[in-house]
């Protein structure tokens, strides 16, 4: 019994802030930082994938949101070594990769933010929800394990 209360508080604790994606949206992923501020970074998509939201924030200040559409898609590789899928794109000098490993017990997903290829920052998740990462979407470009391995590991590609 004590067990199923603690379930019941720890959903009503992180129930109400798990994502930043709207109610009518499609979470493809989600995770907290552990930190101070408690922020979130989400990837939402509308339901039928033609835009594609990256959030950072919490819900109250969203500090980071871009969208992703069919003329400015971002990018997703599956890295076959791994199974791990990362989403990324660039915004001037700067990198935003956000990295979710295979669903299994303890898997954390991370985000590392790049400056010129020089990691400027490096966060770990303390929770994660695993959403619709494979979900197909005009707004998603996938880019192939080879190439991401042809060119040294740089993602996304240039």
């Amino acid at each position: 019994m004590r067990f199923f209360a603690l379930l019941f508080f720890a959903s009503v604790a992180f129930g109400k802030d798990a994502d930043l994606c709207d109610a009518n949206e499609i979470m493809i992923a989600s995770c907290f930082f552990d930190e101070p501020q408690r922020r979130i970074l989400s990837i939402c998509a509308d339901k039928g994938g033609e835009e594609i939201f990256y959030r950072f924030g919490r819900k109250d200040k969203v500090e980071l949101s871009t969208a992703f559409s069919r003329n400015k898609k971002i990018s997703r590789w599956i890295d076959l070594g791994t199974y791990t899928t990362y989403f990324g794109f660039r915004v001037g000098k700067y990198s935003y990769i956000f990295g979710i490993p295979e669903e299994a017990y303890g898997a954390k997903a991370f985000l590392k933010v790049k400056k010129n290829q020089d990691e400027i920052m490096s966060r770990e998740c303390t929770e994660n929800t695993f959403g619709e990462k494979l979900m197909a979407a005009p707004s998603i470009n996938d880019v192939d394990d080879e190439i991401i391995r042809d060119s040294g590991f740089i993602f996304p590609p240039r």
